[in-house]
């Protein structure tokens, strides 16, 4: 009687890994990544995420990690928050607000964009050459794409069955030199990249969440100033002005 429990509960915990893998074509693939944008780009919703960089595959130690969040407002806004570096875009506006360069950039807004546009799909011809597929696991898929040309690097999207949330990406690059410490070190590694995403945030709203308020002050002329709070900060307006 032991025997047949143990063989039964092997049987389920192998059935609980179990997988199916379909190849995709190009038209297929775009629309699981269609999919995955609509959730991305979604109105009002904030989403925290760690980024980690690994030396090798079959290697525990990292060589970088950070946490990172995104938020997204109405229309194009958002915020974008890395470390040292936060990203904003309003309705016409687009500020880089860099901390280890101490500036602040602004800039227009792309007059074609109609929406923020994150994972959107992949132009056919750019996946010719790829090996795609999705593999189907209880709980999750993934989503792969990897180049016949191994000088390429293969991409990974980690996506959960129920919320259909992307909640985590892998990226796997091609062999090089990417560490070297002198130049005699000829060392080939193969690092990846991996991004955990927490479960995404309804929000209500957004406003103070992406506000410029404590970053730039708009004049009577329409032109931009730094807050008083921006002190030690430089001012690069890279806006487009026509010739007057």
């Amino acid at each position: 009687m032991k025997e047949i429990t143990l063989l039964v509960c092997l049987c389920l915990s192998i059935g609980c890994f179990s997988q199916e893998r379909k190849t995709l074509d190009a038209k297929s693939f775009n629309a699981e990544m269609v999919q995955l944008g609509k959730k991305m780009n979604a109105e009002l919703i904030s989403v925290k995420f760690k980024k980690e960089i690994f030396k090798d595959i079959n290697s525990s130690v990292i060589i970088e990690s950070s946490s990172g969040q995104i938020i997204r407002g109405k229309g194009l806004e958002y915020k974008m928050v890395n470390p040292g570096m936060i990203s904003f875009q309003t309705r016409n506006l687009n500020v880089v607000v860099d901390s280890l360069e101490r500036i602040v950039i602004i800039s227009n807004v792309d007059s074609t964009l109609q929406q923020v546009t994150q994972l959107q799909q992949i132009p056919a011809d750019a996946l010719k050459g790829y090996k795609l597929e999705k593999i189907v696991f209880p709980t999750y898929y993934i989503l792969r794409a990897e180049p016949e040309n191994a000088s390429i690097g293969i991409m990974e999207f980690y996506v959960h069955t129920q919320s259909t949330e992307l909640y985590k990406l892998n990226m796997f690059y091609p062999p090089g030199n990417y560490f070297s410490e002198s130049m005699e070190d000829e060392s080939v590694e193969s690092p990846y990249l991996t991004i955990i995403f927490e479960p995404m945030k309804k929000l209500k709203e957004t406003a103070n969440l992406i506000s410029l308020e404590n970053i730039l002050e708009k004049t009577a002329t329409g032109e931009y100033l730094l807050s008083p709070k921006m002190v030690g900060f430089q001012l690069k307006d890279s806006r487009y002005k026509s010739p007057k």
